[in-house]
């Protein structure tokens, strides 16, 4: 599926799952994992503006030579061959810029867990990542009970628009990889269609798309089934994951701003925010 798997860790808990997530997929695949540390020199800045900086600097090399040893430490018992690596800056940037420089397949990154601020705040670098990266970013929250890495069930809820056409085809090499069963899922936004012809319109979309998605899906290996759920989109979806113990949902997403981000994008990063399982985001191919 990917020839190369970058995990970036800070060497905090909040980075264990994602990197485990991560290795259990380069392990599957053959790939080859690039572990990133990056100092995140406009918030030291800031924080120590007074202070000498270099020493601190030093710390945190430090800091980031034992976060990405510990990745490779782990990573033997996976048999995965590991590349270590370290940048300074902006740390979204940073990532997609590695991920660019160094054609990766797949970024796999954690997030904390859930939390008052959270819930309002999503201007994570996580949240950044997966919404610019043109690589499918894997997300993985810390939880108190940790998720598995053995993905038995897969979510892919599609729209039948472009934003999703990309995610499918990720979504049906991912699934086989796993040996996983794919759930194709559409929602027909009640807010939008209530009655009338504008509802058997989507009706009948729906099944298109999903019988399209479900085609190719299992031309891959994969095994299929489809459902069309009313309602808001972000809320269906995690209750789809509840009622069918989903492991890992895959899904389209794009990396617009302003006005088209809130009526298009606010699905993905609702379903981000608010998953306590991993969640695959795959960037809209068509975009410049």
């Amino acid at each position: 599926m990917d020839d190369s798997i970058l995990i970036p860790t800070d060497g905090a808990e909040t980075t264990d799952a994602a990197i485990e997530h991560g290795l259990r997929l380069a392990a599957k695949t053959g790939a080859t994992v690039h572990a990133l540390y990056v100092i995140d020199m406009p918030q030291l800045g800031v924080a120590n503006a007074d202070e000498g900086l270099s020493g601190l600097v030093d710390l945190l090399e430090e800091e980031g030579k034992a976060a990405t040893a510990a990745v490779a430490e782990r990573a033997r018992e996976y048999d995965v061959p590991v590349t270590e690596a370290m940048e300074a800056g902006v740390p979204f940037r940073e990532i997609l810029d590695y991920a660019d420089d160094h054609d990766v397949g797949l970024i796999s990154m954690g997030t904390g867990k859930h939390g008052r601020l959270e819930s309002y705040v999503v201007g994570s670098t996580a949240r950044k990542v997966s919404r610019l990266s043109e690589c499918p970013v894997l997300t993985v929250r810390t939880t108190d009970e940790p998720t598995t890495t053995e993905y038995e069930n897969v979510l892919l809820p599609i729209d039948g628009t472009q934003g999703s056409e990309r995610a499918i085809d990720e979504c049906a090499e991912f699934a086989a990889e796993y040996d996983a069963f794919v759930h194709v899922l559409y929602v027909i936004d009640s807010r939008v269609a209530r009655s009338g012809s504008l509802m058997e319109l989507m009706e009948s979309e729906s099944k298109r798309a999903c019988g399209d998605a479900v085609s190719r899906v299992t031309s891959e290996g994969a095994q299929a089934r489809q459902e069309t759920r009313h309602g808001r989109p972000a809320e269906q979806i995690l209750d789809y994951v509840d009622d069918h113990d989903v492991d890992c949902i895959v899904m389209g997403t794009h990396g617009r701003t302003g006005i088209d981000r809130f009526v298009m994008g606010s699905v993905a990063e609702t379903v981000l925010r608010r998953a306590t399982i991993p969640v695959l985001t795959v960037r809209d191919s068509g975009e410049e």
